[in-house]
């Protein structure tokens, strides 16, 4: 299986970010699946928000969902706003792909349009992995 992964990244160190990939990567891998969203860092770091990078990256992104088999979202973090996250967990169900949202205790399991989104909602990252 193909397994694209999403997480907050404002506000959140890089490394941090790059370490919990590698940590998905590798339990994915060792369950015999694929992420197909990697981290990278200088991209992210370097890209300027503007209208033209904005569509690469969510075109890039819907393209890599389009292409995957499961979209795990983390919603974990308490008074985040997660506007990319909910945008690929909307486009992910949209185009028929399972979604499994990681909600820990931000309370984010007790909005419709979570609900509505996810096939299954779990506490802990760890959790969504057991799922595959």
């Amino acid at each position: 299986m193909k397994i694209y992964y999403c997480r907050a990244m404002d506000g959140i160190d890089n490394n941090t970010i790059s370490q919990e990939y590698t940590y998905v990567r590798v339990q994915i891998n060792a369950k015999g699946h694929c992420l197909i969203n990697d981290f990278n860092v200088d991209s992210y770091e370097t890209l300027a928000i503007t209208e033209e990078n904005s569509k690469k990256v969510v075109h890039g992104n819907i393209s890599d969902i389009a292409k995957s088999d499961i979209v795990i979202v983390n919603l974990s973090m308490p008074n985040h706003s997660y506007i990319g996250c909910v945008g690929e967990m909307i486009y992910a169900k949209q185009m028929g792909i399972r979604v499994i949202v990681i909600v820990g205790e931000s309370g984010n399991d007790k909005h419709f349009w979570t609900l509505y989104h996810s096939d299954c909602i779990t506490n802990s990252l760890d959790e969504a992995i057991a799922l595959l």
